[in-house]
């Protein structure tokens, strides 16, 4: 920190203060009256006649770098950063590799205006260095597969077995139950395989320079042990080490409960998502009832409606898919891998005429709304009552699929008879038994919306700051250009913390996206917009007494309209247990 009068220049261990007005609090404050932090704070970073200029100096270990950073709303002048660098560079060791982080779009601008500016870095250019990457951290042993090709859609996924370590170059959208993951790409804290690992508690971290390792490559085909911490460890292990691990690992499951399943299979029929009462909210799926939850929210606040847009959604409630499968259950009491298949020709089979007329008629009584919104064609989205639960997220489990903007009967019958049948997938069974999830009571809805691809960016939001300091309060936002999607992995999002900070909310730029030529997607007024309506939803998830205990975020997907309004809409949200 710095003193605006006398050039006073102090280091503080933040181990010791966590922030600066603790320490100006007991050595600088002369006063008997405790300082304001809300004043403070205003005062000495976004003022002109501050007292301290406020900054920290972190160190990025594998890109050999110091940063000097701000707080991302500070407006501190290109000048006065200026004079500040040189001062730090002339007290410590490593001035040849000090450097000033510019963090916000508002920094940017300043140092875009000052003529003689200190060494910079960006964020892209800072997290480029970076070689290790720990996602979800623990220890794990398996057999070592490698799959280093170029392509995801290559990879040969259904050779995956529970019992593997897997090293994989190009990140796949979806990934079967394994016991360890490594990636030579980046992976986004928002991206399934990251998702997937996290709520299985599978080790996970992206290693850059690993196919450099020959001797982990010769590993190929042995069994490991794989370890990933502040440090990662992969070494050959004994197959009696192996065999306790797989004993631990099957007494783990055995003694999770079985969890029994919520669902309404009341007779609601086909019906758009705004009509659904609340106390049929149970029939129609997480994803739906976690939209329905939206629009009730957000229609009570009047200066968000003008940014928010509803999209004509409806729903196909679980009456019909368990009219079905009924007759399954009738006679049997369990399923296995080999009966999955009976479910299969079971839907098949069915003769869903009736329901494809419902569906048919509503796509026309909401297409001309659609069409407004420059929908290109419907999206069946999934909507089961077995996912989004404690513990158990089940992201990426199963299909969407999209029809054309007038679909016919036939192709209706197809995309709902596909959207049902990914329930009884090799790999959702997997995952569920994994989680003793109890079979006979899954239930899957369909949600349908209309597709819309005129958009600026798809996003996904956190309302938790999930890569820091809790103390921090913060939403943290990835979104991608066009109908790139956010969370395949294999493409860098532009990836945004928006502070709740007293003069309004601070975006602070931690990658711009891979795909958009270094250029922003959105502005500064898109993120605070996005900021206003991801708040009423996270105080829902707080308030609300039924996800009290479990939840403390809402995680948001959303699309900003390329139209001159540049209008928001919300996909789904459901809630996040942190």
């Amino acid at each position: 920190m710095f003193g605006r009068k006398r050039k006073l220049c102090i280091f503080l261990n933040s181990r010791q203060y966590n922030y600066h007005v603790d320490f100006c609090s007991r050595y600088l404050h002369k006063s008997i009256i405790p300082i304001d932090h809300e004043k403070f704070n205003a005062k000495n970073y976004l003022t002109t006649k501050r007292s301290y200029v406020l900054l920290s100096i972190v160190r990025y270990i594998d890109q050999g770098i110091f940063a000097i950073e701000l707080w991302p709303g500070d407006n501190l002048s290109g000048e006065r950063i200026k004079e500040i660098f040189d001062m730090i560079a002339e007290k410590v060791y490593f001035s040849n590799k000090l450097r000033y982080r510019i963090s916000s779009p508002l920094q940017l601008e300043i140092i875009e205006q000052t003529e003689i500016i200190p060494p910079i870095i960006d964020s892209d250019q800072l997290f480029a260095g970076v070689v290790y990457q720990p996602l979800t951290r623990g220890k794990a042993f398996g057999t070592l597969k490698l799959f280093l090709g170029e392509n995801s859609s290559e990879y040969d996924l259904d050779s995956i077995e529970l019992n593997d370590i897997i090293i994989l170059h190009s990140i796949p959208l979806e990934l079967p139950a394994c016991a360890g993951v490594i990636t030579i790409c980046l992976q986004t804290p928002l991206c399934h395989v990251s998702l997937l690992c996290k709520n299985r508690r599978t080790p996970n971290s992206t290693i850059r320079d690993i196919v450099s390792h020959e001797r982990i490559l010769s590993l190929e085909g042995k069994i490991v042990r794989y370890v990933v911490g502040d440090s990662y460890s992969l070494t050959e292990a004994r197959e009696s080490d192996f065999k306790r691990w797989k004993k631990s690992r099957k007494s783990l499951k055995e003694s999770r409960s079985i969890k029994d399943l919520k669902r309404d299979l009341s007779d609601i029929g086909v019906i758009k998502l705004l009509d659904v009462e609340k106390k049929n909210r149970k029939c129609i799926g997480s994803k739906a009832e976690g939209l329905w939850v939206v629009y009730k929210i957000l229609n009570q606040f009047n200066h968000i409606i003008d940014q928010f847009v509803n999209i004509s959604a409806f729903v196909i409630p679980f009456k019909e898919f368990d009219d079905v499968i009924s007759v399954y259950w009738e006679e049997n009491d369990t399923v296995n891998h080999e009966t999955l298949q009976v479910l299969v020709a079971l839907i098949e089979n069915a003769d869903i005429s009736i329901l494809v007329d419902e569906v048919f008629d509503m796509i026309e009584s909401v297409k001309e709304d659609a069409q407004i919104n420059h929908a290109s064609g419907f999206i069946f989205r999934s909507s089961t009552n077995v996912e989004d639960l404690k513990g158990f997220n089940g992201a990426g489990l199963y299909l969407s699929e999209i029809t054309t903007l007038e679909p016919s009967k036939a192709e209706i019958e197809i995309v709902i008879k596909d959207v049902w049948k990914s329930v009884y997938s090799k790999r959702g069974f997997v995952e569920r038994d994994i989680f003793r999830i109890n079979e006979k009571l899954v239930s899957m809805g369909i949600m349908v919306q209309p597709l819309i691809t005129n958009v600026i960016c798809n996003g996904v939001a956190v309302t938790s700051n999930i890569l820091g300091d809790s103390e921090y309060e913060a939403f943290f936002v990835n979104c991608q250009v066009g109908g790139s999607k956010v969370t395949d992995g294999n493409s860098i999002p532009e990836q945004v913390l928006i502070y709740d900070d007293e003069s309004g909310p601070v975006p602070e730029i931690l990658s711009k996206s891979s795909l958009n030529n270094g250029n922003p997607i959105l502005n500064t007024s898109d993120y605070i917009r996005i900021f206003e309506i991801l708040m009423p939803l996270h105080e829902m998830y707080n308030t609300n007494s039924s996800h009290a205990k479990q939840s403390r975020a809402a995680d948001v997907e959303f699309l900003v309209l390329n139209n001159a309004d540049r209008n928001i809409v919300v996909l789904q949200c459901r809630p996040l247990s942190l």
